[in-house]
């Protein structure tokens, strides 16, 4: 997904085209005449985006005996593991705003199935801390480690699952580690 996402934005024209869809929708011809750009070139990196799946087809109707469509920002159902800084800052409301649903939705499914709290060891907690810029970073590696660990600990049971041909159990890990808004924050309180 990675290099998916930076084959997609590896032109400055993708991401003008995505924070220009921000908005709502719009047809090539509309955004070029936002964008002061011809009107191939913004169809050609409309086509890439369009394949790349970060926009989608809103409408279409005929105008003028043409074909004419309407684009608008799709927010992908699960965007893995991509650093911040290279999800196009239009896309990054969205981005987070479709894993925070795939949460919310792993997590009522699990408890409707009864498989929330079924484990003894199972944890679900929502901590808030208030850190310096120190403590924030030593968050931020500590995330990024637990990823990488979360990495290494699936390949090593996929490879048993696959010996024994057993079915495995169905897990949802969360990581996360974003500003909170200030009236939230508080002092670790779990």
């Amino acid at each position: 997904m990675d290099h998916e996402l930076a084959r997609a934005f590896d032109h400055p024209t993708r991401a003008e085209i995505v924070d220009a869809l921000a908005g709502g929708t719009a047809t090539p011809r509309q955004l070029a005449a936002a964008l002061g750009q011809g009107l191939s070139t913004i169809s050609y990196h409309v086509t890439m985006l369009h394949q790349f799946r970060c926009i989608a087809v809103a409408k279409t109707e005929r105008h003028r005996g043409a074909i004419e469509r309407e684009y608008e920002l799709v927010p992908p159902a699960s965007t893995g593991y991509i650093p911040r800084q290279h999800v196009p800052p239009p896309l990054r409301d969205y981005a987070s705003g479709a894993v925070l649903q795939q949460i919310m939705d792993s997590g009522v499914t699990a408890l409707a199935a009864g498989t929330l709290d079924a484990r003894d060891d199972s944890h679900l907690m929502c901590l808030s801390f208030a850190f310096d810029e120190q403590g924030w970073s030593e968050a931020d590696e500590l995330v990024r480690d637990t990823r990488t660990r979360l990495a290494a600990i699936l390949a090593r049971s996929t490879s048993r699952l696959a010996k024994t041909k057993e079915p495995g159990t169905p897990t949802t890990v969360v990581l996360a580690n974003f500003e909170s808004a200030r009236e939230g924050r508080g002092n670790g309180h779990a």
